[in-house]
């Protein structure tokens, strides 16, 4: 039969004919293959419940601290009415007037005019045209030593001593001189400046220190007398000396209150 014979003889050409195409190929070269990716959807089973916004609470309204009486009484009426007035005498000793005052039983050297203060040292000096018996009084004040102890520097007017401490103390001294009072801490220490206000209106005496209400009394009679500024030593050290002693002034200013009535 030639059908069988025909059909072997194709799959004889076949099996010959595919090692001549194997070896004919250098190199198979992959086909790029394109693979589709599913297509997720993922869903959520989370409950997401928006934080509430947090009210801010206002600061606590503090009070201000109740002023003693003599200040809403006696110091602050008087401080309104001389507030928009020019002093009736003030100096910031930008430069030599020549108006201070230096006893005469201190060299002239220890008085000068230094970087815009009055520096004195080891000695007191003193404010011309001051002679008022009710007046308001305001100045800066800072020691140029560093010997610290009980080194000060003084405001004194009749009748009361107002002292500054090295360590930051205050006190005041007023005739009678049993009547005494002392603070501590209430002043910056060492050689920082400090600013002092006093008030003296009949019948009364204020101390005012660094813008704060430090201490009140009454005195019957205000007398006429000086007004001085100086430093020293309050125990009398003997190891140090006069040139120990020095204190620098700046912004004085005194306003006459004979004509200012108190409500």
């Amino acid at each position: 039969m030639t059908t069988p014979i025909r059909t072997r003889t194709f799959l004889l050409f076949v099996l010959l004919s595919l090692p001549l195409q194997l070896l004919s190929c250098k190199a198979l070269t992959p086909q790029p293959v394109t693979v589709h990716m599913p297509t997720v959807t993922w869903t959520s089973t989370a409950t997401y419940t928006p934080v509430q916004p947090v009210t801010a609470t206002s600061s606590p309204t503090i009070s201000p601290i109740p002023q003693p009486e003599w200040v809403t009484d006696f110091a602050q009426p008087i401080l309104e009415a001389i507030a928009e007035r020019p002093p009736d005498f003030q100096d910031d000793f930008n430069e030599n007037t020549g108006r201070w005052i230096i006893p005469s039983y201190c060299a002239k050297w220890r008085m000068k005019y230094q970087g815009g203060e009055l520096v004195t040292t080891g000695c007191e000096v003193f404010p011309p045209h001051a002679g008022y018996n009710e007046y308001a009084i305001e100045l800066d004040g800072r020691l140029l030593s560093n010997k610290g102890g009980d080194l000060l520097w003084q405001l004194y007017i009749p009748l009361c001593m107002f002292d500054i401490h090295y360590d930051g103390s205050a006190s005041m001294q007023c005739h009678p001189w049993e009547s005494s009072a002392g603070f501590d801490n209430v002043a910056k220490a060492g050689t920082q400046s400090n600013h002092i206000l006093v008030i003296a209106k009949r019948p009364g005496y204020a101390f005012y220190i660094n813008g704060q209400p430090l201490y009140y009394l009454e005195i019957e009679n205000l007398n006429w007398g000086s007004i001085g500024l100086k430093a020293y030593h309050e125990k009398g050290d003997p190891s140090m000396a006069d040139c120990d002693f020095i204190v620098a002034f700046d912004n004085f200013k005194i306003w006459d209150l004979s004509d200012i009535s108190i409500p």
